[in-house]
């Protein structure tokens, strides 16, 4: 269970929002420069380096794979997930008469539309290579938001409710819509304290009935987005998979009748998966769609990001960065932020174990090609360019296309 922070209101300057405990509760929005400072975590260096052992220099250079540079999806996503939880929680008001009827209208979808309410939950999309750091730029933001709120009074109003912000999932690499629900009941447990991945594994209820119950579940706490992580992982319907096993559809209606914001999180391999249905396709693009490629050797941002990760040396003799070693790192990670963490790792870990303390050309090519054996192939295909082997990598079509 995770410790819930208080609620504390503010005033609201946007009269839409005013009156709405749910979103008085969120924190100020940071601007770009506070957002980018909070985020941006580097590990500091000790300065008694010689004096150290060879063993414990090399557990400090794992501390790289910590480091996060703040970039420009980050602030996108933050942005836009701000809008989400606001718009969302707008017609879900606790002290307003539509979620006095929003229980009831789950279970009867075709009822007479709610003062306020939406026909359907906005969608947003990251996708990008395996590799790039989604999952981290996501943690980035997340971590800006409480991800349980404890109201009990409102003004002179009781309010007696535990608004579970955001609800991250991942969905099942084996593949099932039964474990997909689980997870989402797990989500709710590890929030909440709560028991319901028990008191429903038992239960013998079908998929649609643990449907209604999710969405009775997301409505009843409050849920303003709900995130879906490795979605590349779902399953369509194919000729020879029984819809119990097709967690695709199973996403697809969960979106339409969740009633909150979603937060889909994939591979290249997802947009392909996604536009199988083109409700599915629809309802992803009623939002932001953040579509990344592996950096290129002179964007700004991997420029930046890889002067900064240089500057983390535990080796005794340390090397300037040229635009030489610029090109090999590149070269040897394939612009992918989680390679060039595990190559700089690995340098200074073999330059350590040789005696040579300098992190060079040498030393590069050797982790390359010793420890990057297994991903040979794929940084090849990604630097041609042509990954129809490696879909998780780039997709087979322009993203217009798929």
């Amino acid at each position: 269970m995770i410790t819930p922070s208080t609620a504390t209101y503010r005033s609201i300057s946007i009269s839409k929002y005013q009156g709405n405990p749910l979103i008085e509760a969120l924190p100020a929005a940071l601007t770009v420069e506070d957002l980018m400072q909070r985020t941006t975590t580097l590990p500091q260096c000790p300065k008694n380096l010689a004096e150290l052992s060879r063993l414990e220099r090399k557990m400090l250079a794992e501390d790289i794979g910590l480091a996060f540079v703040t970039p420009q999806q980050s602030i996108r996503l933050y942005e836009e997930i701000y809008l989400s939880l606001c718009e969302g929680y707008l017609a879900r008001n606790p002290l307003g008469e539509t979620f006095k009827h929003s229980l009831y209208r789950i279970r009867d979808p075709f009822g007479p539309p709610l003062p306020g309410s939406k026909t359907g939950s906005t969608s947003l999309l990251l996708i990008g290579p395996t590799g790039f750091g989604k999952t981290a730029i996501a943690r980035s933001v997340f971590s800006q938001f409480p991800t349980v709120i404890e109201h009990h009074q409102y003004g002179d109003r009781p309010l007696k409710l535990k608004q579970v912000v955001y609800l991250k999932i991942d969905c099942p690499s084996n593949g099932s819509s039964r474990a997909l629900i689980n997870n989402i009941w797990r989500a709710f447990d590890n929030a909440l304290g709560t028991n319901y991945c028990e008191q429903y594994r038992k239960s013998g209820m079908k998929v649609p009935d643990l449907q209604v119950q999710i969405a009775i579940a997301c409505a009843s706490h409050a849920v303003g987005i709900l995130v879906v992580d490795e979605v590349h992982y779902l399953r369509p319907v194919l000729e020879d998979n029984d819809k119990e096993r097709a967690t695709l559809p199973f996403v697809d209606e969960l979106l339409n009748g969740i009633g909150v914001p979603v937060l889909l999180i994939g591979t290249w391999k997802s947009a392909r998966l996604l536009n199988r249905s083109a409700t599915t396709t629809r309802r992803v693009c009623s939002g932001l769609t953040l579509a990344e490629y592996a950096y290129r050797a002179n964007d700004r941002y991997w420029r930046k990001l890889v002067d900064t990760l240089w500057e983390y040396q535990c080796c005794l003799k340390p090397a300037p960065l040229n635009d030489s070693l610029h090109a090999d790192i590149h070269r040897y990670s394939g612009g992918l932020p989680a390679l060039l963490t595990k190559l700089l790792k690995a340098g200074q870990k073999r330059a350590i174990d040789t005696g040579h303390e300098t992190v060079d050309a040498s030393i590069l090519n050797q982790v390359y090609q010793h420890e990057f054996v297994l991903l040979h192939d794929a940084l090849s295909a990604l630097r041609r360019g042509d990954c129809a082997r490696f879909e998780d990598l780039l997709p087979r079509q322009p993203l217009s296309e798929i």
